[in-house]
C-alpha cells in the first residue's frame, strides 16, 4: 500500500522533530518562522536513518504544507522560501521512495525540481535527479537510472551531489552489464568523495547537503559486487563493515550514527556471498537474517524486495528462504 498521507496526517497533525510555526493564512512569516522551520527540517534530516519512511514522508509532507504556504517579503526573503520548500520536497520524496510509494515520490521530486528551478537552486536539482535515479532502480528501468544519473551531474559541479549520482551511475551501468564503467565510474566517485571537506560530510544514513564517507563506501561496493567485481568491492565493503560495525567490534567512535547504514551493509555481503565462484549460502542466509533484524525498527520497502531477490537467487542453491520472504512481504509499498 502506498502512504495516505491525508489520513496520516488526520491522526498526526505534527512535525515533531522541531517547533513547527503556526502562521494564519495570508500572514508575511518572517525570518524567525523560516529558521524554525529550517530546524524543523533539518531535524527530520538527522533522524532519517532511525525513523520509519512513511512517517518521515508524512512529517515532510506536514511541514512543507506551511513553507509552501508562506510569503516572503523581500525578493530575498521570497527566495529563501522557495529553497526551503524545494528542499523539504525532495526530503519527502526520498522517503516516499524509501517506503514503497514510488510514484507518489516520483511526483514529489518532480515538484522539488521545478521549485528549485525557478531560483536556479542547480544541486537540490542534482540532489532529485540522484533519488529519481534510485526510484527508477527499484523499478528495475536501469537505462532510466543511468540516464538520470548522467544527466543529475551537470547539475551538481562540485557538490557532495555529484558523489550521489556518480555512485548512482556506478550501480545503473552494474546492473546493465557494464563491467568496464562500472569500475571507472567507482574510481572517479572516489576522487570526488576525496575532494569532499569533513564539514561536508552530512549524516550517514542521509543527508541534504552532504555524503558522508560512509554512504560511499557502501554504495561503490554495493555497485562493484553487482558488476561481479567481488575482489574489486572487498576494500569497500571491509570498510562499509568496520564503520556501521557489522563486522568486528563496534565500529569506528568518529562514524556516529552509522548503524542506520547496517541492513544495507548486511545485504550487499550477502549478495557478494552469493556470487562468488563458489557461493556460500550460509553465510548469505546469516547476513539476510542480520538484515532483516536490523531493519526490524526501521522497515522499509526496499529491504523487502532485496530480501525477495537475493531469496531467488539462494533457491537456485537448494535453499530455502521463504520465513524471511514472508516476515518482510508485509513492508513492501506500491511502486507503480
Amino acid at each position: 500500500m502506498g502512504v495516505d498521507r491525508r489520513r496520516l496526517a488526520a491522526v498526526a497533525g505534527l512535525v515533531t522533530a522541531g517547533r513547527l510555526v503556526r502562521a494564519s493564512s495570508g500572514r508575511t512569516r518572517t525570518a524567525q518562522d523560516l529558521a524554525g522551520l529550517t530546524t524543523a527540517m533539518r531535524a527530520l534530516v538527522d533522524g532519517y536513518g532511525s525513523t520509519a519512511p512513511a512517517q518521515t514522508a508524512l512529517q515532510a509532507w506536514n511541514l512543507g504544507r506551511h513553507v509552501g504556504a508562506s510569503q516572503g517579503g523581500s525578493a530575498r526573503a521570497g527566495h529563501d522560501w522557495q529553497a526551503l520548500h524545494s528542499r523539504t520536497l525532495v526530503l519527502e520524496g526520498n522517503a516516499l521512495v524509501d517506503a514503497g510509494d514510488v510514484s507518489c515520490g516520483l511526483r514529489t521530486l518532480t515538484q522539488a525540481e521545478s521549485v528549485a528551478a525557478s531560483i536556479g537552486d542547480w544541486p537540490t536539482i542534482a540532489h532529485a535527479h540522484a533519488v529519481r535515479a534510485m526510484a527508477a532502480r527499484r523499478l528495475q528501468r536501469w537505462k532510466t537510472a543511468l540516464t538520470l544519473a548522467v544527466e543529475g551531474q551537470r547539475y551538481a559541479g562540485n557538490t557532495p551531489a555529484a558523489v550521489m549520482l556518480a555512485v548512482a551511475e556506478a550501480g545503473a551501468r552494474a546492473r546493465l552489464g557494464d563491467t568496464v564503467g562500472t569500475v571507472a565510474t567507482v574510481g572517479r566517485a572516489q576522487e570526488l568523495m576525496n575532494r569532499i571537506p569533513a564539514e561536508k560530510h552530512g549524516t550517514p544514513s542521509y543527508s541534504l547537503d552532504g555524503y558522508h564517507p560512509a554512504l560511499f563506501t557502501t554504495m561503490a561496493a554495493s555497485a562493484l559486487v553487482l558488476a561481479g567485481q567481488i575482489y574489486a568491492a572487498a576494500p569497500f565493503l571491509t570498510e562499509a563493515r568496520e564503520r556501521v560495525g557489522s563486522g568486528h567490534g563496534h565500529g569506528r567512535g568518529h562514524d556516529k550514527g552509522v548503524s542506520g547504514l547496517a541492513p544495507l551493509v548486511y545485504i550487499i555481503c550477502a549478495d557478494a556471498a552469493l556470487r562468488r565462484a563458489r557461493p556460500d549460502v550460509e553465510e548469505a542466509e546469516q547476513h539476510v537474517t542480520g538484515a532483516v533484524a536490523a531493519s526490524a525498527g526501521r522497515p522499509a520497502a526496499w529491504m523487502s524486495s532485496e530480501v525477495a531477490q537475493l531469496a531467488g537467487e539462494a533457491a537456485r542453491h537448494g535453499a530455502d528462504w521463504s520465513d524471511l520472504v514472508a516476515l518482510t512481504s508485509t513492508w513492501a509499498g506500491s511502486p507503480e
